[in-house]
Order: C-alpha cells, then sequence, then structure tokens
C-alpha cells in the first residue's frame, strides 16, 4: 500500500510546481544521505515535519510537551504556532525549524525527495534562542603557561653566565583564583610581577597578594602587598567570575556590557578580560555567541578576547580580538559600594626593592541616579598622600563625561575631565589634564589634550579614525592627531595608513593571498619593516629587512626546517647583515620532550643595530606549557609561535568499512580550502608536512574511482607538531540506472515518471522522467536489489545493481490505454 501510495502521489505531483494540502509518503534524506521515506505534511505548499521523523535525527532531541529542540550546537523553544496535528500525529512546521534552528528543508519535485540540511553539520545557520551548557570541556583546574628556565653565556668571561626562570600560574584554591606572574634572574635575583588570590561572591570581593592600586587616573599607580576588600550594597547582575584588576572596586559596579562574534558551530568559548578569563559559554548553530552583562573595569581601554576552543579536545581555534574603549562609568542610582587596601608599598619578595612603611587607600563610589556618579578616593602607597573626588554623568544615549579633582600633601591639585561613548559601530575616548607646580614635575597653566582615541566602522571592510600621540624624538612632548584609515579585504589582504604632524605617517600592509607567502611591510617617520615568508613541505624561507633612522639597515635571511628525527623538532638559521658592512649569523635547535615541554639550544653572533662589533652569545632554555585536570597535566596551547610540522595518517572508508575499496589509488583531501593529494594503498594514506593547528577537511572525489561519492561532511582534527594525526574519510559507493522508454513501434514516449525503489538493509527511493527521446537516468543509487518502475503504466522490473546499468528500458504493451485513444 505504501508503494501504490508513493506512485500515486508522484503521478499527481507530476509535472506538478506544488502540492496539496494534506499528507504525501515522499523520500527524504538528511545532509545527503538517505533514510526511511515518510509522511509529510503539506499546508500551503510548506512542508511540516512529523515529530516522529524529528526525533530520529541522530543528535536532535525534542521535548513535545516544552515544544523544545536540543541540538549538538544548542537549544531553543519553538511558539505554539509552529506546532500543528493531522490525523492524530504532531508535526513542526519547517519554516520554523528554518528560521529558529536553521534546520533547512527543500523538496525535489523531479526526484520527489524533502532534502533536511541540518546547520551545524553544513557550517550555516541563523541564530537560536539560547545556548546549552558545555558538556564535554572543563577549563583547566590549574596550569603553568610560558614557564622557562634558562641559562645565558655572553662574550668570553665566565662571570657573564645568566641563568633565570620565568613562570605564569594559576589555579584554584579555597574557592578562589591564584595567579602567579614572576621572573628570576641569577644576577638580580627574585622579582615578581603579580601573586594573588582572588575569591568574589555577589557583593563582595576579596584580593590577598601583591599588585598594582590606582583609584584614579589622577593618581599614580603604586604596587601594594597586602589585602583588598570592596562591597557593594547591591548584587552584582553578571555573567562573569571578577578577578583582580587595577580597580578592585570598579567591578562590583554596574559596569557592565554585552559580547558579541561569531565562529565555528558547537565550539567553547572563554572570554579574557584584561588577559584573565572571566566566563564560558558555546557558539549557536551559526557560530554566533554572546556574552551578556560582563562586569568591566573602567576608565581604561580593556583588552577583550574570545578564545575559541574545540568542544572535542579543548584545543585552541582561534582567538578573536573584541577590546574597546570602555567607557562604562556609572553606577545606578542607589548603589554604594566601597573599597579598602592595607599592607605595604612595593613587593617583599623582590630582590630589587625594598618595601616602605603601611600604605593601603579607601574608596567610595555612590550612584546619585541612573545618570550621576560620585566618587572620593584617599590613597598612601608609596607617594605623598593623595585625595581624589570624582563625578560622572550621562551626557545623552552614547557619551559619559567625567571630571575629577585631585589634591596631594604638598598642597598640589591636579583636574582631569574625560569623555568617552561607544556605539555600535564606533567608540570614543578624549582626556584633558592640568597640573600645578606642586603636584607634579609637568606643570601646566591650562588643559592640555592628553588622550584622544576615535573609531568608526565604516563597513564590515572599512574604518576610520583619530589617534592623539607623544612625539619624543624631538626630545620634547609634542601633542598630535594622527587620522587614519584601514582596509581589510576579508580574502588575505589589508592595509592601514595613519597621518600626522610634519609629513609624517605610518603606513601598513599585509598580504596573505598568494599561496604559501605571507607578506607584511611598515612605514613610520623614516622607520621601515619588510617581511617576506615562503612556506614549504618540511622549510619555511624569511626574509627581514629594517631600516632606522639614526641606527642604520638590517638585513635577515634564513629558514626554520621541520623534522622527525631523534636530534631535533625545529631548526633556524639565519644571516645578519648591516649597512656597515658587518656579518653574523645564530642557529638555535628545538627539541619536544613531552607534550608541553620543549628545550632549545641556541647560538648567536650577529651585529646589533646602531654597534660596530657582534656579540656572541649561548643559550639553552627549557619552556613548560602545561595545563592540568587535577593532576594530570596536558599539553595547554602551542608551546612556539615558530611552525613546526605533523604527519596525518588517513583512511577511506567506503559504506562505512575500511579498507574495502583496493581501487583507490590516490586521494585529495582539502586541509582547510588547500588540497593535498596522496597515493592511496590498502585504503589509506599519509601526508606529511602538515603545519600545527586546527584543520577543517573533506575528502575531494578527484582521484576517486567515478562510482565513489565522497561524503561532503566536515572532518575536524588537530594536528600537532612532530606527530601523527589518524582520521577516517568517508565515501559512499553510489551508481546509476540509465535506459528508453519507448511505444511499441520503438517510439520515444516523453515525460514519463520511473523509479527505483529498495527495501530492506538500504531504503532508497529514486525518480526521474524521460526526455523527449525517451531516455532517462537515475543516479545516486547506492549497491542494492531495486525494483524499477514505470509510474504511469505500473511495469516493474527487478535488478540487482552492483555497477552502472546503462540498458534498463522499458516498452510500452500493446494493450495500454495509449492505443486506445
Amino acid at each position: 500500500m505504501r508503494l501504490i501510495a508513493l506512485i500515486f502521489s508522484m503521478l499527481v505531483a507530476s509535472g506538478a510546481t506544488a502540492l496539496d494540502d494534506g499528507l504525501h509518503f515522499v523520500g527524504l534524506s538528511v545532509n545527503g544521505k538517505d533514510t526511511q521515506p515518510n509522511d509529510v505534511l503539506w499546508i500551503s505548499d510548506e512542508p511540516w515535519l512529523p515529530v516522529s521523523l524529528l526525533s530520529s535525527i541522530p543528535g536532535l532531541g525534542f521535548d513535545e510537551s516544552h515544544l523544545r529542540i536540543t541540538t549538538p550546537a544548542g537549544d531553543a523553544t519553538l511558539s505554539e504556532t509552529c506546532k500543528t496535528s493531522w490525523d492524530g500525529s504532531f508535526f513542526i512546521s519547517s519554516a520554523c525549524l528554518r528560521d529558529v534552528l536553521a534546520i533547512k528543508s527543500e523538496f525535489s519535485y523531479s526526484e520527489y525527495l524533502l532534502k533536511i540540511g541540518l546547520s551545524w553539520q553544513t557550517r550555516e545557520g541563523g541564530s537560536i534562542g539560547s545556548t546549552s551548557a558545555p558538556i564535554d570541556y572543563f577549563p583547566d583546574s590549574a596550569g603553568i603557561t610560558s614557564a622557562f628556565v634558562e641559562g645565558t653565556f655572553i662574550g668570553d668571561n665566565a662571570n657573564d653566565l645568566q641563568r633565570s626562570l620565568s613562570a605564569s600560574i594559576f589555579g584554584s584554591v579555597a574557592g578562589g583564583v591564584v595567579e602567579i606572574e614572576g621572573d628570576y634572574y641569577s644576577s638580580s635575583g627574585l622579582q615578581p610581577k603579580r601573586y594573588v588570590w582572588v575569591k568574589s561572591t555577589s557583593h563582595t570581593s576579596h584580593l590577598i597578594g601583591s599588585d598594582i592600586v590606582s583609584l584614579n587616573p589622577l593618581l599614580p599607580a603604586a604596587r601594594l602587598t597586602g589585602g583588598q576588600v570592596a562591597f557593594s550594597n547591591r548584587a552584582v547582575e553578571s555573567t562573569s567570575i571578577p578577578t583582580s584588576t587595577d580597580y578592585l572596586a570598579n567591578q562590583l559596579g554596574s559596569s557592565v556590557r554585552d559580547f558579541r562574534g561569531f565562529t565555528d558551530p558547537g565550539s567553547i568559548v572563554e572570554l579574557f578580560i584584561n588577559s584573565r578569563p572571566v566566563a564560558t559559554t558555546r557558539s549557536m548553530l551559526n557560530g554566533a555567541f554572546e556574552f551578556l552583562d560582563v562586569a568591566l573595569p573602567s576608565r581604561q581601554l580593556v583588552d577583550v578576547v574570545a578564545r575559541v576552543r574545540s568542544s572535542v579536545t579543548g584545543a585552541i581555534i582561534e582567538d578573536i580580538d573584541l577590546s574597546f574603549a570602555n567607557s562604562a562609568l556609572l553606577l545606578r542610582g542607589g548603589e554604594v559600594i566601597a573599597a579598602v587596601g592595607g599592607g605595604v608599598s612595593g613587593d617583599p619578595l623582590s630582590s630589587i626593592s625594598t618595601p616602605s612603611d603601611t600604605s593601603g587607600y579607601a574608596q567610595l563610589r555612590i550612584g546619585l541616579s541612573d545618570q550621576s556618579t560620585i566618587e572620593l578616593g584617599h590613597q598612601d602607597i608609596g607617594f605623598s598622600p593623595l585625595s581624589v573626588l570624582s563625578a560622572s554623568r550621562s551626557l545623552g544615549r552614547y557619551l559619559i563625561g567625567s571630571g575629577s579633582y585631585s589634591v596631594n600633601g604638598n598642597d598640589g591639585h591636579s583636574y582631569l575631565a574625560e569623555l568617552s561613548g561607544v556605539g555600535d559601530d564606533w567608540y570614543f575616548q578624549a582626556s584633558s589634564r592640568k597640573d600645578s607646580a606642586g603636584f607634579s614635575a609637568a606643570t601646566s597653566e591650562a588643559f592640555e589634550v592628553s588622550n584622544l582615541r576615535y573609531r568608526a566602522m565604516i563597513s564590515p571592510r572599512l574604518s576610520v579614525g583619530l589617534d592623539g600621540r607623544k612625539d619624543n624624538r624631538s626630545g620634547s612632548n609634542v601633542s598630535f592627531l594622527l587620522p587614519g584609515l584601514s582596509f581589510s579585504s576579508g580574502r588575505g589582504y589589508g592595509a592601514s595608513v595613519w597621518g600626522g604632524q610634519e609629513g609624517d605617517y605610518r603606513l601598513d600592509v599585509d598580504l596573505d593571498n598568494v599561496p604559501n607567502t605571507q607578506i607584511r611591510y611598515s612605514y613610520e617617520a623614516g622607520n621601515q619593516d619588510f617581511s617576506v615568508d615562503l612556506y614549504g613541505s618540511d622549510i619555511t624561507y624569511f626574509g627581514r629587512l629594517n631600516s632606522y633612522e639614526n641606527r642604520g639597515s638590517r638585513l635577515e635571511l634564513g629558514g626554520r626546517w621541520a623534522s622527525n628525527n631523534n636530534n631535533f623538532d625545529r631548526a633556524n638559521l639565519g644571516f645578519v647583515l648591516t649597512d656597515s658592512g658587518r656579518v653574523g649569523g645564530y642557529v638555535f635547535w628545538d627539541k619536544l620532550l613531552l607534550p608541553g615541554l620543549v628545550s632549545r639550544f641556541e647560538v648567536r653572533n650577529t651585529p646589533p643595530l646602531g654597534r660596530d662589533s657582534n656579540v656572541l652569545s649561548f643559550r639553552w632554555s627549557l619552556r613548560a606549557n602545561l595545563g592540568f585536570d587535577g593532576i594530570k597535566p596536558h599539553l595547554a596551547s602551542s608551546t612556539s609561535s615558530n611552525r613546526r610540522f605533523g604527519t596525518l595518517k588517513g583512511t577511506i572508508a567506503v559504506d562505512g568499512v575500511a579498507q574495502s575499496f583496493p581501487a583507490i589509488t590516490s586521494a585529495t583531501v582539502v586541509l582547510n580550502g588547500s588540497p593535498r593529494t596522496a597515493m592511496v594503498s590498502d585504503g589509506e594514506f599519509t601526508i606529511f608536512d602538515v603545519a600545527p593547528g586546527f584543520y577543517r577537511a573533506t575528502l575531494d572525489a578527484s582521484g576517486l574511482p567515478l562510482e565513489l561519492v565522497p561524503s561532503d561532511r566536515l572532518v575536524t582534527f588537530m594536528i600537532d607538531s612532530s606527530t601523527s594525526t589518524s582520521v577516517i574519510f568517508s565515501a559512499q559507493k553510489l551508481l546509476s540506472v540509465s535506459g528508453q522508454f519507448t511505444d511499441i513501434d520503438g517510439g520515444a514516449v516523453a515525460g514519463e515518471r520511473i523509479c527505483a525503489e529498495a527495501s530492506g538493509a538500504v531504503i532508497v527511493s529514486r525518480c526521474s522522467i524521460t526526455d523527449d527521446y525517451g531516455y532517462y537516468t537515475i543516479g545516486r543509487l547506492p549497491s542494492a536489489t531495486y525494483t524499477i518502475t514505470s509510474g504511469a503504466t505500473i511495469l516493474t522490473e527487478a535488478l540487482e545493481l552492483q555497477d552502472f546499468v546503462l540498458d534498463a528500458d522499458f516498452r510500452l504493451p500493446e494493450e495500454h490505454d495509449l492505443y486506445a485513444k
């Protein structure tokens, strides 16, 4: 009966441009893969999919009672208008699936086939209502990043042997975050940069350790070692996890902002504020992600980076820069924030500084209204005591103005006026300052512009701006403006130019669209930098030309080799020539001892710019870059910005079975848009010298036998340095049936629908229409036993399809109604 219904539906639809309202039994494919034919409801030429069909799609779940659909890249709740019932069954509108979840449906009348496309597999799609929490990736509980121990010998004096250790360590302790950064040098001892423990709740934030403090841009920044605490009378409505900043109290205010961007669907996205992680989310079906109500420090250029990681491996895919000039200075009406800190000025652990007497600060911020905020503060850290009074007010929808006044113990006074704003595609920040003689060495009788920044996006590819700079080349501080223009093609090349006074300007040009080539050029006020990198299979050649006023020119040529031998994983050899005729060179090689642990030995004998003699040095270093899940270490990120190569080992599985098609002799794999070809033996191939990184790859049809159709699904994987990565690529054996439909006299019968059906282990339904000469072809048929049917005459023929068939002909019987007419 199903077969009769299908044939009847095809008869009705033959030559039609729309289907009647009601149920139609049609063939189905999901992302190009055939599935069980099913009843689909048509209403006003729009297909409505049965709930049972949606629930059967791998990775897709449907909660019928709440109309909620979950997918690998997020979830969404549908409205009641997206659901209808027919003959006791429920159906979902394909238009709603397209608009809300980016699930596309397209009906082919010639094939009588409904094609469904899943956006999280095709990397297409639209926005969805919300994202689900990541369940397959967890941030590190602790880590060691950029840590290295190093020994350096310079010249011919044994006393020149220097030993150093540098480390950046983070982790979770007692419900708070621990961060430690510092250096150790054999010549100067320990030099901590920062060591803090921070714990934040909805109303309070606590900090213990050594960090930089400044209550206001008028006040000097100073190091305070001790404790700090901030309190807010209103809970912070923020998704971020506050950590320490130069303005601890400002974290607890309503200085919040939303951040949005695009990346690969289903990826893990971490938000970093001033290099510190604050929130994690997951990208949606179209690759969009968002962080809402993120708390930010005010009165500074905020460094905001979205780090994208693979949801499978946790490996870093890309860093997206979302930085902007923060102008959110205002508290809400009735909000009060108080902060105090105490300890000693300086760092008692540092060997190059001596901590001073007891130091501290106090700050109070009050929101008079939603448009006005005042601040009072007193700071006594390393300098003469300073007091500050500041007020900020909203000036319309986008702008905020503020004024600050400070007085010190020497009866010195300072004034600061600020104006800032952020729009959807622009930001503006300006400040002007005036200091008296008792406040600072640089006195000014009138207000001077101390900072000016403006950026505006004219289009996604073009931006303009203004910058205020300090020109120190003449020995005096001269403020001037640099108008600028920046362009990016989005296809591998871009340029920016910034002009200034007296004909000075800066020019930057990037060119990446030449295959295996990267070119950079910059010019500013007589200083030039030009670089070229040529990437080969196992070696990268590079050239650098630098020319600076009063320092001469320097040419550097060399290469970087990748290797899998026992001596080194990467080597670098370079030669240096200066315009004074000095010649030098260097060589170093890296060895990967363990994942995340790299040894480097380096020898240099090069002439620095502006000097007439070479400097000989020997250096050995051991670098670690590790993350920890509990106590289990793993590679946190790339240990080197330079290229080292890995190997891709591929297996071709035909119809789900590996090494089952010996006729394959070569394979072409498209890696991030670039094809790579290799010889195939027993269904396996190897591609050498693949640069480390995250790859999206597909198997190309080039070189494959005609009957093999590669899967168009993207395969994602990581290539690590000096290691092999195994990946399985899928292909399907698809054949075709061709023939001619004629009448009893051998004349062509045009417009006849011919269908091929298979049931059992393989379920397929494909149709075609004969042309003016009676010929038809039905393609994309997997190996199976088919029933070939002529719909108008109910003629059938059984056919076991193992190869291409070109002579499946039909002849109209003599008793057919056509002759009776």
